[in-house]
Parts: C-alpha cells; sequence; structure tokens
C-alpha cells in the first residue's frame, strides 16, 4: 500500500509500505477521505517537532479487515475515525475517560495517520457513518 511521510520540514514522500494487519479488537479501514489539518500543516513546515510519520488525523472510510472479537463493525462498513487511540484497560479507559489514558496515541502523530491507504485502529474509536450521510 502507500502511505505518505513527512520526514523533513518541506517534504512529503509517498512510499510503498507493508497493508497492516488487525489484531484482536482492531479494524483495519481503507481511507477514503482525510482531511488537512493546521497541525498536519505546522508538521510539514517544521513548526512542531514531531517523530517521523505518516500525517492525517482526520479521516473516514470503509472497513477491510477486522480483527478477532470485533461485533460492533463489519468489512464493507462506513467508518469516521476518531484521531486517538487509547489502551482500552487503563482506570481512565474503564471509565469511559479515555483521553487521559497514559498510553493514549495520537493518530497521525504518534501512531500511523490516514495519508495512507490503510490505516489500522482499535475498533472502539471508529464509528459507523449512517447509510446517506456522505
Amino acid at each position: 500500500m502507500r502511505a505518505a511521510f513527512c520526514r523533513a520540514p518541506g517534504t512529503l514522500a509517498v512510499e510503498d509500505v507493508p497493508r497492516p494487519t488487525p489484531a484482536a479488537g482492531e479494524v483495519v479501514v481503507r481511507v477514503r477521505h482525510c482531511g488537512i489539518c493546521g497541525s498536519d500543516l505546522h508538521w510539514y513546515h517544521g513548526q512542531m517537532v514531531l517523530p517521523v510519520g505518516c500525517p492525517g488525523h482526520e479521516i473516514s472510510g470503509e472497513v477491510a479487515d477486522a480483527g478477532a472479537g470485533v461485533t460492533s463493525l463489519k468489512a464493507g462498513d462506513a467508518v469516521a475515525l476518531e484521531g486517538i487511540a487509547s489502551c482500552g484497560s487503563c482506570r481512565y479507559c474503564l471509565a469511559g475517560d479515555y483521553q487521559r489514558c497514559p498510553a493514549v496515541g495520537v493518530v497521525g502523530m504518534t501512531i500511523p495517520g490516514g495519508f495512507a491507504d490503510y490505516i489500522k485502529m482499535p475498533a472502539r474509536h471508529c464509528f459507523r457513518v449512517p447509510a446517506g450521510v456522505d
């Protein structure tokens, strides 16, 4: 699959990388749309110091694969993705306060983002888009 990486300020390189495989509780989403946010532009222009990675955290797409135990989504479902991915098992996550999770990852910054053909996410951070919503 293809993914774009910001490896240095002012550069965005499209590279071939392996397609992700979902683990238990995860889905792989075929990216259909990914917005370009101000934070993506700040990163691109070197105004934010972040690890080299694949930007993009405003994502919608279609579930391509679901890992073991995923019952809320199936292949073909249209989904919108949350911009973070939490552990799902700490006291904050169990209380529904997952943005305070000590292991939280930020999509497109600390974990691979949506400037790619596919993205892997915990299913709990993907939300079905109703039919008729574009």
